[in-house]
């Protein structure tokens, strides 16, 4: 049977997990091509990593939204929102540099807003929301 302070520290544990917040997710524009863009975001630990894709009518539809996702309601999107979800666990991430994510099938010179998330002991939490853009042509 686990101790009062045993549970207590186990229940504050869970809702003081938070994702990292030295630097946000960002894309690697050197290597983004007409069907596909590459992130980084900051490890969070040993986690399933998910990013749902949202296809956007214009980049300027990006500055009407927020980067700040809703924590308490990720549970309820609804997925029919997006374009597509990948998901990845990752049991041993590095510590000291970015957790890369090249992310495919997207269409040439489109917009698209990249939401995050990470499930860490139990719990689902979203990093800032990212705007990404794939390139007009495909030259090679």
């Amino acid at each position: 049977m686990l101790s009062a302070r045993k549970r207590e520290l186990d229940i504050a544990d869970i809702f003081l997990t938070q994702i990292p917040s030295r630097s946000p997710p960002r894309e690697y524009r050197s290597l983004r091509t007409c069907h596909e863009v590459t992130i980084g975001v900051e490890p969070a630990g040993a986690a399933k990593y998910c990013i749902l894709v949202k296809e956007l009518r214009s980049w300027s539809s990006l500055t009407s939204v927020t980067t700040v996702p809703d924590q308490c309601g990720l549970h309820r999107r609804r997925r029919s929102e997006y374009t597509f979800e990948v998901c990845e666990e990752k049991r041993s991430p590095p510590k000291d540099r970015a957790l890369p994510f090249t992310l495919r099938r997207l269409q040439p010179g489109k917009a698209y807003l990249l939401q995050i998330t990470a499930w860490l002991k139990g719990q689902s939490l979203s990093y800032p929301l990212l705007g990404v853009r794939t390139r007009r042509s495909c030259v090679t």
